[in-house]
């Protein structure tokens, strides 16, 4: 696929995580597939990303997004509608990736010289925690088979 790829990454420290990490990576090893959880996940950053492009405006993966400096008649980020609907979801045995194939979403995502960033997707704390816990849950389940 020729989507455009931003980088993202997603960083927790302490004492916490470690435990996580060792309980995950022992029944990781037990699972018979994680399809199921990582296409949770990215149903759940998808939903993440539409909530933007509604009343929310930026307000899920940061500051609000810059007002235009002209009044269009279209919403912000919008006009078509091809860069909102061009998130889709792509769902490994080992990974999920989230992409969007419109060639200027990285100019919108990341900015320019002339233009405000207006991040459309990330991801936060409260998001990375919800999602470690359905795939706990899920591993947890998978364990006890």
């Amino acid at each position: 696929m020729d989507g455009q790829k931003v980088p993202i990454s997603v960083t927790v420290d302490g004492e916490e995580l470690k435990q996580f990490n060792q309980i995950l990576l022992n029944r990781w090893k037990r699972a018979s597939s994680l399809r199921i959880p990582l296409q949770e996940a990215a149903n759940f950053m998808l939903d993440e990303i539409a909530k933007n492009f509604s009343g929310k405006r930026g307000t899920v993966f940061g500051a609000q997004w810059r007002k235009r400096k002209r009044n269009y008649p279209w919403p912000l980020l919008n006009k078509t509608g091809k860069m909102k609907d061009g998130f889709k979801a792509e769902v490994y045995s080992d990974k999920a990736v989230i992409k969007n194939p419109t060639r200027y979403f990285k100019y919108h995502q990341m900015g320019t010289k002339n233009m405000p960033a207006r991040k459309m997707w990330g991801m936060t704390e409260p998001q990375a925690r919800y999602i470690r816990q359905r795939l706990q849950i899920y591993l947890e389940a998978e364990g006890e088979r």
